[in-house]
């Protein structure tokens, strides 16, 4: 009697006015009936071949309507309400998933608020301000050749259309945060961070991930979570100053409550967090059940581990409250309720995939450097070893090891691994990088002579001597090394040789041509 008496409504509507429009889709959809309909029994097995979609335009009035047809029991279906209790969708593909997932849990919420173009115009303007922003304060993280690959396994997951009609296109940032998240905003666009990428060990996993947040897109769980009536240019405000906050969060930030510093990672955290919910992608538990199930679909769609959800999850978890610093504080942010989430995933398993760990091996770098840079050294070599034992391991791989060394210990066993990361420093570049902590060392070792000797050659690197012509020193050094640090260089390592030059047991100082000049 409802649909009769809309329909009668439309009609009349109609009548007065020339707006009519319909979208037809074919479709592939085979279900069983949860319930009694029409004519059909419960259990009653439907093949859906078209998707239509009609649109009434009338002076002051929008109606619309979705229909799914089965033309073989000549079947039509109106849809108005989610349809997990109606209709247990089969699906044998990836565009097949995806048009009945939109169809079960997109289509009806949408046709009751409409399509709010304006707002959503609004939103994506929003997020590209936001990319531009990361863009030009260096916080993204480039690497083109991963950047490829994450489209092309992008690409595998995200259906060829939406049968609501949005674009299915999407845009790839990674970006430079110890946090490890991947988060999808509602214009498509993904923000995966160097944390995250760091603790994936296999394609499986970032396939798993990268599913489980392009459902919250797909199924417009963003866009859903906005509430349209309230939404105010205070929210506006609250965006730019979050997003000057991000931007500029690198620095420690004194709170207003006595002064008391906020680590970067928890300053970080919290501003995510606002930026989330800004942008309606502070999910909730069941929407992260939902993108969690059609992540394990496809999972099994494609062909990869099912357990690689759990796994993801589980190092996900353990960085991400190692970075925050404090459990019940994570626990309330992004990733929440994992443990659960994993219960439900499957035990988690060793997936590790050297291809893929030597694909994300310069994030894993990147990583290695934050964690340096919080004085966090035996998680840094954690790091910089996967790199090292894939074989993929980077100059300023080998040098950061040896730095991390430097600081955890004083052994002559230490000293000479040392040594021994040097060498294969130097063999790849950063020879100057290298011959600094070299000079450390083997006065650790009270190796004075070769400290002397060592000294001397550093010297004469930078001061463009040594066979290093001018124009190659300007090439290929000065870029790295301005004058000023050459400069202060230079005079430590002159007053070094003094100092050696005494506790040499030399009474008369050292000749200052003798000291590289």
């Amino acid at each position: 009697m409802r649909h009769f008496k809309l329909l009668i409504l439309l009609l009349g509507v109609f009548s007065l006015s020339s707006g009519f429009a319909q979208t037809t889709f074919d479709v592939d959809l085979q279900a069983t009936l949860l319930k009694n309909m029409k004519k059909l029994k419960e259990g009653t097995e439907v093949h859906f071949t078209r998707f239509t979609h009609e649109k009434y335009v009338g002076p002051g009035f929008v109606g619309e309507q979705f229909f799914l047809i089965d033309d073989s029991v000549n079947f039509s279906f109106e849809i108005y309400q989610n349809l997990d209790d109606t209709f247990d969708f089969h699906y044998d593909d990836i565009q097949t998933l995806w048009d009945g997932e939109v169809i079960s849990k997109v289509i009806g919420p949408l046709g009751k608020v409409g399509f709010q173009t304006d707002l959503r115009e609004k939103m994506a303007e929003e997020v590209l301000t936001y990319v531009r922003e990361i863009q030009k304060h260096g916080l993204e993280f480039e690497d083109p050749y991963l950047k490829s690959y994450i489209y092309d396994l992008a690409h595998k997951i995200m259906p060829k259309r939406l049968l609501d009609g949005r674009s299915p296109q999407i845009n790839i940032l990674l970006k430079q945060d110890r946090i490890p998240f991947g988060d999808v905003y509602p214009n498509g666009t993904i923000i995966l961070s160097t944390g995250l990428l760091s603790v994936l060990h296999s394609e499986d996993e970032l396939v798993a991930v990268l599913a489980s947040e392009l459902a919250h897109f797909v199924l417009d769980h963003g866009f859903q979570n906005i509430d349209i009536t309230t939404r105010s240019a205070q929210d506006d405000d609250e965006f730019k100053i979050s997003l000057l906050s991000i931007l500029f969060g690198s620095e420690i930030i004194v709170t207003p409550v006595e002064n008391s510093k906020v680590t970067i990672s928890e300053s970080s955290s919290e501003i995510r967090r606002k930026m989330l919910k800004y942008f309606g992608m502070a999910y909730d538990y069941r929407q992260k059940r939902v993108a969690d199930r059609a992540a394990l679909q496809i999972l099994e769609l494609l062909g990869y581990n099912k357990n690689a959800l759990s796994t993801a999850l589980n190092h996900i978890e353990e960085l991400y409250f190692q970075e925050c610093n404090n459990s019940l504080y994570a626990a309330s942010e992004g990733y929440h309720s994992l443990d659960a989430r994993i219960r439900q995933s499957g035990e988690p398993e060793k997936l590790d995939d050297v291809a893929f760990e030597q694909m994300v091996s310069f994030a894993v770098t990147n990583q290695a450097m934050m964690k340096y840079e919080d004085r966090r050294f035996k998680e840094c070599v954690k790091f910089l070893d996967q790199n090292i034992e894939n074989h993929v391991a980077t100059a300023d791989d080998y040098i950061l090891k040896a730095k991390c060394l430097l600081v955890m210990s004083n052994t002559e066993e230490s000293n000479r691994e040392i040594l021994d990361l040097l060498s294969e420093a130097k063999a790849i570049g950063r020879p100057l990088d290298a011959d600094r902590i070299e000079i450390v060392v083997n006065l650790r070792m009270n190796r004075r002579t070769e400290a002397v000797a060592l000294l001397k050659d550093y010297i004469n690197k930078l001061s463009g001597m040594g066979g290093v012509s001018t124009d190659i020193y300007k090439a290929e050094l000065l870029w790295r090394y301005n004058s000023e640090f050459v400069g202060q260089e230079i005079a430590w390592a002159r007053k070094m040789l003094i100092k050696l030059h005494g506790m040499m047991g030399a009474e008369a100082p050292m000749p200052i041509v003798a000291a590289g000049v």
